[in-house]
């Protein structure tokens, strides 16, 4: 029988400013160390902090229907991240793709916390002064982190993942939005002429980050993969999902006012997932900007 399991946050109890909240973003540059942070994505938690200033997001199922961020830094870092929230057994794939990065996280169930333990990953969710908590808002929706003190904490590796970018093929079918969901999170990408850009709404509205506006992308992707339920319960009784993004399936890329339909594969030597046809040619992602994958049910 699967065990109930809490999901732990840090004992933090300082707050932070609203002028801290919209702090502008930080350059940075490509040998940056990368930083992950795992974000909330429940109504309570939006608008979020440090999203729009993410180099590659993930949007993952989670239980109850939810749906979770896992924000990727290399090229900028913000000033802030959050609402930070807990880890999940479906991260530990991802982040192979990053060499050794570092993670920041709220916490997570036992099981998850020793998988985390045993991976390569510098976990950085007990870093002192790294996280405070926001009075506006009350838990479990009010942890910030402090990217930069994350980062100094870091015993890590990594590298930036190797994102397939190139020219536009021509054979997509021209889209100016598109529709899906993760887990019972409705999501609208909507393509914006003036930015060149994705525009992100979720909900049925857009997805805000307190420092940046909108958030978008210049690529996004939906990965169509396989869930189920893992061992772990959170305190309601309900499952953890897993979302297996090893081996393949079907993927729709968005770029540049196109749509491409075809498969992803998860390339084991690589460490990476490959995108493309149906005839295995590669989908190149768009040549700048944000990558959003969205991990979708198959």
């Amino acid at each position: 029988m699967a065990i109930m399991r809490g999901l732990r946050l840090l004992p933090v109890v300082l707050t932070v400013t609203a002028a801290l909240l919209t702090a502008p973003v930080a350059g940075g540059s490509e040998d940056q160390q990368i930083l992950v942070m795992k974000i909330d994505n429940s109504k309570a938690a939006r608008p979020q902090t440090g999203i729009a200033a993410a180099d590659l997001m993930y949007v993952e199922p989670v239980e109850g229907g939810l749906s979770r961020l896992m924000a990727v830094y290399w090229t900028n870092t913000p000033q802030v991240v959050g609402p930070v929230r807990s880890a999940r057994e479906s991260d530990i794939n991802l982040l192979q793709q990053f060499g050794r990065p570092a993670l920041g996280f709220s916490g997570g169930a036992p099981e998850v916390l020793n998988a985390l333990g045993q991976a390569d990953i510098s976990l950085v969710n007990k870093v002192a002064g790294g996280y405070v908590r926001h009075g506006d808002r009350p838990a479990p929706h009010n942890l910030y982190a402090d990217p930069a003190k994350l980062l100094q904490a870091a015993d890590a590796n990594s590298h930036p993942p190797a994102l397939a970018r190139g020219s536009v093929r021509p054979d997509g079918v021209s889209t100016a939005s598109f529709d899906t969901k993760v887990a019972a999170t409705p999501i609208t990408v909507t393509w914006d002429d003036t930015r060149s850009r994705w525009m992100i709404a979720m909900d049925g509205a857009p997805l805000l980050d307190t420092a940046g506006g909108q958030a978008s992308a210049g690529t996004v992707i939906v990965q169509q993969v396989r869930i189920t339920d893992s061992a772990v319960h959170d305190v309601a009784g309900v499952p953890s999902p897993i979302a297996d993004t090893t081996g393949g399936g079907k993927a729709t890329v968005l770029r540049d006012r196109m749509r491409f339909d075809g498969n992803w594969t998860w390339n084991a030597d690589r460490r990476i997932t490959e995108f493309s046809t149906d005839d295995r040619e590669p989908i190149p992602l768009a040549e700048s900007g944000p990558v959003w994958i969205l991990l979708a049910k198959a």
